[in-house]
């Protein structure tokens, strides 16, 4: 999935970051600072298990999800925008993300605590995730215009089903104990993801962005990576803490259908009453 988004990338996209920053400043602030302090906010009002807590604010820390570059076009967002946000929180989070797990992992888990990310093992993986796939895919792209444009879709689709594949795996290993902690799991990270793109859209209407800047920088905001959030859960050697990346995957993606939809209604009863007059 990164190196289908270096492959769609280009370096207008990264100049954008320093000739547009106000947007770009703006939805970098809501992805790094206001997700996971709404995700802390919603932890100290509705208090979780160690591993739910964990596995959350892991997911906050985790943002700029693929998908969202899809959901941003689809629902009539800023589709570059979209793009440029998710190469900058992919950049920030190789930094970001290692010690902000550590000390989630020390505050929720405490005695139980059995093991923590290393600091440059972690890192390590967070470039080869990441970083390195997005500029080989820029690369390609510099070099080999026309045999991206032919093999990108490709490369999307198997991106999508391989964490598609990741996800069912997941599930059919702990579907018992997915059942119980979607009870519990469920409702928070429902309200996580409404509140989070519903504030995100309001923040950028009251900064006086456009709508599609501002409906992009909400989808940016509710759609996460969350199959990386899966691979540091598996790193730390808690399955558990899986089970929010894994729900919200589903929540969040249905939110964004929802915006899709509401996007796409206009254009979608045009066509079904030219058929009924047609007929």
């Amino acid at each position: 999935m990164m190196l289908g988004m270096g492959m769609s990338m280009v370096w207008e996209d990264v100049r954008r970051v320093v000739v547009y920053p106000r947007a770009v400043m703006l939805g970098t602030f809501c992805q790094m600072v206001m997700l996971p302090a709404v995700g802390w906010l919603l932890l100290k009002v509705y208090p979780q298990d160690p591993a739910i807590a964990c596995g959350l604010m892991i997911l906050t820390f985790c943002p700029g999800g693929v998908g969202s570059n899809m959901f941003s076009l689809l629902a009539k967002g800023d589709a570059a925008l979209s793009v440029t946000l998710t190469f900058v929180s992919s950049c920030l989070i190789v930094l970001t993300l290692p010690p902000l797990v550590n000390a989630t992992l020390t505050h929720f888990m405490g005695a139980q605590l059995s093991q923590t990310l290393p600091m440059w093992d972690t890192v390590q993986r967070l470039l080869a995730l990441t970083m390195m796939p997005i500029a080989m895919g820029m690369l390609v792209k510099r070099l080999w215009p026309a045999f991206t444009a032919k093999i990108l879709p490709y490369i999307k689709l198997g991106g999508f089903v391989l964490i598609t594949l990741l996800i069912t795996g997941l599930v059919i290993k702990d579907f018992t104990k997915m059942l119980g902690y979607a009870q519990r799991a469920g409702l928070i990270t429902l309200i996580l993801g409404a509140s989070t793109m519903l504030l995100g859209f309001v923040i950028g209407r009251f900064s006086r962005l456009n709508k599609a800047q501002s409906l992009t920088i909400a989808i940016e905001v509710g759609m996460h990576n969350s199959a990386l959030g899966i691979v540091i859960a598996q790193m730390i050697g808690n399955p558990d803490m899986t089970i929010v990346p894994i729900i919200y995957t589903l929540v969040a993606a249905l939110i964004c259908f929802g915006l899709v939809l509401s996007a796409q209604w206009p254009a979608l009863r045009l066509q079904l009453q030219q058929r009924k007059e047609a007929a």
